[in-house]
C-alpha cells in the first residue's frame, strides 16, 4: 500500500489491543518520508514521515511532520498533530479518549528509530 501523510486520513480505524505500544517498535516500518529545505533557513530541513504495519487486511499507520530546530536537532513539528488510524482499546468496546490516544501515539513515535531514516 502506498501511504503518505494525506492518505492516513482515509484509512479505516485499526483497533490496537493492550500491549501494542510495547510491540510497536518491532512491528512498524518506515514507508514514506519527505525531506525539504526549511523556508528561510535552507541549511535546515523539515518534512514528514509515515510508518505502518499490516496484519492481514488491517493497516496500522501513523505519520507526523517534523522540523530541524538547529543543525542536528530534529523535533516533531506539533506533537498534538500525529495522524493515525490507530485506536487503542481499553475495555470492551471502549477506546482511549482523543487526548490519551495522542499521548499514546507520542510514546510510540518516540520509541521508533525514525531519526535514523532522515540522514
Amino acid at each position: 500500500m502506498n501511504l503518505t501523510l494525506q492518505t492516513i486520513k482515509s484509512l479505516p480505524a485499526a483497533h490496537c489491543a493492550r500491549g501494542f505500544t510495547e510491540r510497536a517498535p518491532r512491528l512498524l516500518q518506515p514507508v514514506w518520508t519527505e525531506i525539504r529545505p526549511l523556508g528561510d533557513a535552507p541549511h535546515l530541513c523539515s518534512g514528514a514521515t509515515v510508518w505502518s504495519w499490516e496484519d492481514g487486511d488491517t493497516v496500522f499507520a501513523l505519520g507526523w511532520e517534523w522540523v530541524e530546530f538547529r543543525a542536528g536537532v530534529v523535533l516533531l513539528a506539533n506533537p498534538m498533530e500525529i495522524l493515525s488510524n490507530m485506536k487503542f482499546d481499553v475495555e470492551g468496546d471502549q477506546t482511549l479518549p482523543r487526548n490519551s490516544n495522542i499521548e499514546t501515539l507520542n510514546i510510540i513515535v518516540h520509541s521508533l528509530p525514525w531519526l535514523n531514516y532522515l540522514r
